[in-house]
């Protein structure tokens, strides 16, 4: 029975939106979105249904404190005043963040003046780099290489073979067959010289 009693007065604080509820809320009698400031807070209804909560201070089981204003969070105790009702105020004044003219005028030389630096480094690297690419496209290929390797490997062949030829023919030798292989190995020589 005080059970029942308790939701029913729940309800009719619930429904008398103009008045304000002073005491500490439970878990199960207010929905906080998030415990920042512009969080949405709703009163849970004895049936579970939701509705906002009305105008005023609050405060839960855990010592969080805040204050409503149209449905939500419009401040939290110990925090300052958020910065849209700051700038509702007209009696505070902002201090001038504009710098003055002259020093928007040496800022933006300064810029130009770096920019102007920044682009001619990126100028001398795209002409090292168009350089590079030359000596890459003048360097030879590796088919290239291969068939410069092959002749490389013939001419030292043919050199080998010529080493072995004797420099000047036996005269003590007066043999036919002697001749017959002296001769060979000079048109052996002739051949390799023509390849």
């Amino acid at each position: 029975m005080l059970k029942e009693l308790k939701k029913e007065l729940l309800k009719a604080l619930t429904n008398l939106k103009s008045e304000k509820f002073e005491g500490v809320y439970t878990n199960d009698q207010l929905n906080i979105s998030d415990r920042v400031v512009g969080a949405k807070v709703e009163l849970i209804n004895t049936d579970g249904t939701l509705s906002p909560a009305p105008d005023g201070d609050y405060e839960i089981e855990d010592g969080f404190k805040f204050t409503v204003k149209d449905g939500v969070i419009a401040s939290i105790e110990g925090e300052e005043k958020p910065e849209e009702l700051a700038e509702e105020n007209p009696t505070e004044e902002k201090p001038a963040d504009e710098p003055a003219p002259d020093e928007n005028k040496a800022a933006i030389e300064e810029l130009q003046k770096e920019t102007a630096a920044i682009k001619a480094e990126v100028e001398s690297i795209k002409q090292i780099l168009a350089e590079l690419t030359g000596s890459v496209n003048d360097s030879a290929t590796k088919e290239e290489m291969q068939k410069f390797s092959n002749e490389v490997k013939t001419l030292t062949d043919t050199i080998n073979k010529v080493a072995l030829l004797p420099v000047e023919f036996s005269k003590t030798t007066k043999s036919t067959k002697t001749k017959t292989d002296n001769q060979d190995k000079l048109m052996d020589v002739i051949r390799l010289m023509k390849k």
